[in-house]
């Protein structure tokens, strides 16, 4: 499922390249606290982004199935993509509720978990002069070399 950021935000001529904060999370591994995140955010004024990683894209089997019909396999689809969005929501809510006092947005998306977040990273590099992750505890960093300024483990 491609994935569409909003545009980075705005910064003036005097301020710091603009930088994206990519928290992950995934199914046993909820995201970073809002304390990490404000540690880094503040400093830089950074555009979080939630990023929800999935362990199977079934969305997939929406597309390849060649005994469905066209609209069934497309109905599948969307209803799997929900799903993801719904369950990225629900993992990232409390980060979000967290950053809402400091008028600190996150902007969730989900993805696979290695082709997709290798897709996602390339395209904040080209988006953003800098590009951290932020790890909670026990997740294994992804192998990102070059992809990102930074991972940093909570």
């Amino acid at each position: 499922m491609p994935t569409q950021f909003a545009t980075p935000p705005q910064h003036e001529a005097t301020a710091q390249q603009p930088m994206a904060l990519v928290c992950l999370a995934a199914q046993a591994t909820p995201p970073v606290q809002g304390t990490t995140v404000l540690a880094h955010a503040g400093v830089h004024a950074a555009h979080v982004l939630g990023l929800y990683l999935l362990a199977v894209d079934l969305a997939h089997y929406g597309q390849v199935d060649h005994l469905a019909p066209a609209g069934a396999m497309g109905e599948f689809t969307d209803y799997v993509q929900q799903l993801a969005r719904d369950e990225a929501q629900n993992a990232f809510a409390p980060l979000q509720a967290a950053l809402a006092p400091h008028s600190l947005p996150v902007e969730v998306h989900a993805t696979t978990a290695q082709e997709g977040l290798h897709a996602v990273l390339r395209q904040l590099a080209q988006q953003y002069a800098q590009v951290v992750l932020l790890l909670p505890p026990g997740m294994p960093a992804p192998a990102a070399k070059g992809m990102c300024t930074a991972i940093i483990q909570e």
